[in-house]
């Protein structure tokens, strides 16, 4: 009743469920059902844990119903733990590139039915923001290193299948100076910081050119499992992930779309497959303009990406 109340007199756009855990299946259903017969637009997500006891509602009781739950098997591959020093795939050597792969087919053969039920996200309010926890893991890597930690674990998420998270801020390295419980911390922890983003301009640019890229592409956002089956492969280059998306299956411009991620911290050559391919993301630079075409092999510099394509 209450969320139909928001939806009807207040016209919000959709729910995030605090703990959605502690409610049981039947309840899910429910308002599930109460909210798409009000707007069948809503958005609705949660949080697929407690705050302690029993889960009643897991990741994988999701399932065929129009409610996302948040992906922590891919946070925890892409930046290690919540607020301690375990590093992940962005954030040094090594880290579960298995999770990875399944967090960029939209945890289709994980815990969703669909890739839409999935929130793929690296950070949010509770713990420690994205860059903290970069600084954190690796307090003797330089601040370029660290701004390419944070572009390549911003670019992970914005080129999977599934719903992206951003935390507010991650596009300009927002800092709560390691506090990670922060609700009481007061605005000196808490504001944005928003002058960081003239300091940190070139992850902004970055984060805004791959929004950019996933807006214009229906190719890194189907909303069918057999799509994804149908269109995602993975290549075969050692321990690294990349990936190619047959973009005609969802209708895209581009019928080819090549995405590749150096996780280490030295160059990687990666073997493209055959053909010209042009560049739309590289270490640096990211959207929908071509930067340069590319074939046979390509050195990605540490800690960074590449997205081409053919028509």
């Amino acid at each position: 009743d209450s969320v139909a109340h928001w939806l009807e007199e207040y016209r919000i756009d959709g729910c995030r469920f605090d703990l959605l855990g502690c409610h049981k299946p039947e309840t899910v259903r429910a308002v599930c059902a109460r909210v798409k017969e009000i707007r069948p637009d809503a958005t609705l997500y949660g949080e697929p844990w407690t705050g302690g006891g029993p889960i009643h509602f897991g990741k994988g009781a999701q399932k065929g119903l129009p409610m996302a739950v948040f992906n922590d098997h891919l946070r925890n591959a892409i930046r290690g733990d919540l607020d301690g020093t375990a590093i992940g795939f962005a954030t040094g050597v090594g880290g579960d590139v298995d999770a990875v792969r399944r967090g960029v087919k939209g945890a289709i053969d994980d815990f969703t039915e669909e890739p839409t039920e999935t929130i793929n996200y690296t950070s949010a309010h509770d713990n420690l923001v994205l860059w903290d926890k970069i600084v954190k893991t690796q307090p003797g890597a330089s601040d370029f290193t660290r701004r390419m930690m944070q572009k390549l674990a911003i670019g992970v998420v914005l080129t999977s299948q599934g719903i992206p998270f951003l935390h507010g801020g991650c596009e300009f390295a927002r800092t709560k100076q390691g506090n990670h419980n922060s609700y009481d911390a007061g605005d000196e922890i808490n504001d944005f910081g928003w002058t960081r983003k003239g300091e940190y301009d070139d992850i902004y640019g970055f984060t805004k050119g791959l929004i950019e890229l996933r807006r214009a592409h229906p190719a890194f956002r189907m909303a069918d499992d057999e799509m994804v089956r149908r269109s995602v492969f993975f290549e075969d280059i050692g321990r690294t992930v990349a990936f190619t998306i047959d973009g005609t299956v969802a209708g895209d411009a581009w019928s080819r779309i090549y995405v590749a991620y150096n996780d280490e911290p030295k160059p990687l050559d990666i073997p493209l497959p055959q053909g010209d391919w042009t560049v739309v993301v590289d270490a640096t630079r990211a959207g929908t303009t071509p930067l340069g075409t590319a074939r046979g092999t390509v050195t990605l510099p540490p800690y960074s990406m590449l997205v081409a394509y053919r028509d």
